[in-house]
């Protein structure tokens, strides 16, 4: 049986929540998208409203020279919208993002606090469900640089080689990632919830602008060597993203160094917190390895090929043998305390992929030759 169709409008279509807001709707087969922007006639908005199941309020100005956009766009929008979806008499759900400076004294904070109080009558008179969020600073993919997103610019500047400015390296951010902005968005087009107007909003990250340039300028100084530092921290994981959003077309790939011999060839992929990515080549016949560790752990995975994996014990000399081949997709350890070696049985050139559980270091190698 076929789920019926659900016809969403978003307004501010155009805009930075809106291109991602719609991305993810466009993932579910059900939706069907009403996209208004202020190019568009206000016709076609009354039009799209009438035939709406639910809409995302997103249109807005934060900053603008002509001091009338505020008042048209925060809050006359707002009030021609709640006015047409009443006409209705559908009691249709509005989601609408205001701000967290409504207490400001500024024509922004004054004109999204008036479009606050359109929605709360609309829902007083019409017993619809209204959802007002009153977001952060958003960051994420496609936020416009040079605009009112501090993390948009210097991710922009960084990733194109530009300079960034910090002033006050103590200044908090209050940032919320798009991605987790768009599950709340989600999960409120099918609640099925009492009318509590105000939403409140987990997954905000309060850090400051300093860490903030940091994080970002240890990204670019990483970025195109082995240390991939995405970091473990669920906000430094989304800034680093948000950070390769912004990378031009011509920094999409970069070149890893080879360290080839009469065995084979030997590739460095990543390193970072996490271990070191590398894997290696060897030719029919020959042996790598030959050595032991202490305390470091390794994964081997035979992409392509035939090995035999010899492993022997440094204090009692028992000796164990493994043959693997690329088809099994089995993953061998090295074992410390155990010497190892790994030969190519095959007939053809062999790979293999290498996981180490930290990043190799000339001065503590912990890797010690070993005859077996």
């Amino acid at each position: 049986m076929n789920k019926p169709i659900i016809k969403i409008l978003v307004t501010g279509s155009e805009g930075f929540i809106g291109k991602n807001l719609i991305c993810h709707l466009k993932e579910d087969s059900r939706f069907k998208i009403f996209s208004y922007s202020k190019e568009k006639k206000l016709s076609l908005l009354n039009k799209y409203i009438q035939e709406s199941d639910f809409i995302f309020h997103l249109a807005g100005v934060n900053r603008s020279k002509k001091l009338n956009n505020f008042n048209q766009i925060n809050f006359k929008l707002t009030s021609h919208i709640c006015k047409q979806a009443k006409l209705t008499n559908r009691k249709i759900p509005i989601l609408y993002t205001s701000t967290i400076h409504v207490k400001r004294k500024n024509h922004y904070g004054i004109s999204k606090k008036r479009g606050e109080e359109c929605l709360i009558k609309y829902a007083s008179q019409t017993k619809a469900k209204i959802y007002i969020l009153r977001l952060p600073n958003i960051f994420g993919k496609w936020a416009k640089p040079n605009y009112n997103s501090v993390i948009a610019t210097f991710c922009h500047n960084l990733a194109n080689d530009k300079p960034i400015k910090v002033f006050n390296k103590n200044e908090l951010l209050n940032l919320l990632h798009i991605d987790d902005l768009i599950k709340v968005f989600l999960n409120l087009l099918f609640a099925q919830r009492k009318n509590n107007i105000y939403v409140k909003l987990k997954n905000i990250y309060s850090i400051k602008i300093g860490k903030v340039e940091e994080y970002l300028r240890e990204f670019s100084n990483s970025n195109f060597n082995l240390e991939a530092k995405c970091g473990e921290k669920s906000f430094k994981r989304k800034l680093y993203s948000t950070f390769i959003s912004y990378l031009p077309t011509r920094k999409f790939s970069y070149v890893l160094n080879e360290n080839r011999d009469t065995r084979g060839n030997f590739v460095e992929v990543t390193k970072n917190s996490a271990g070191q990515h590398s894997y290696f080549t060897a030719y029919p016949n020959i042996v790598r390895g030959g050595h032991y560790h202490h305390s470091k752990v390794e994964k081997f995975l035979i992409l392509k090929g035939k090995a035999e994996f010899t492993f022997k014990n440094i204090v009692s000399n028992r000796v164990y043998k493994l043959k693997v081949n690329s088809r099994e997709n089995k993953i061998v350890f090295s074992i410390p305390g155990w010497a190892h070696k790994i030969k190519n049985i095959g007939n053809d050139e062999m790979i293999v992929f290498l996981w180490s559980c930290e990043v190799y270091s000339k001065k503590d190698p912990d890797t010690f030759n070993y005859k077996i």
